[in-house]
């Protein structure tokens, strides 16, 4: 079985989108057997689509495992953007 599925998350700003993009490269690297992870830039959103042959498990536990990546990033970045340092500076 093969399945795909396509998340769409829509940013204020075209450089916040490419900010998440960049910061969550790395932790798709490498892409398990039976998966495909692809992540782009349009304009001010940013698309993921996951392509799996491992089943829906598989599937949605890569989706998830993404969003939990994109929120913390998010979080951290509105922090920096607040001004909150770190409690290790």
């Amino acid at each position: 079985m093969h399945l795909r599925a396509r998340i769409t998350i829509i940013f204020r700003r075209t450089n916040d989108a490419e900010i998440v993009r960049q910061s969550t490269d790395p932790d798709n690297n490498p892409i398990p057997e039976g998966l495909d992870f692809q992540s782009w830039v349009e304009e001010n959103e940013l698309v993921i689509e996951i392509q799996s042959n491992k089943g829906i498990n598989s599937l949605s536990a890569t989706a998830e495992d993404f969003l939990s990546s994109v929120d913390l990033i998010i979080r951290v970045s509105e922090d920096f953007d607040k001004g909150l340092q770190s409690p290790l500076n």
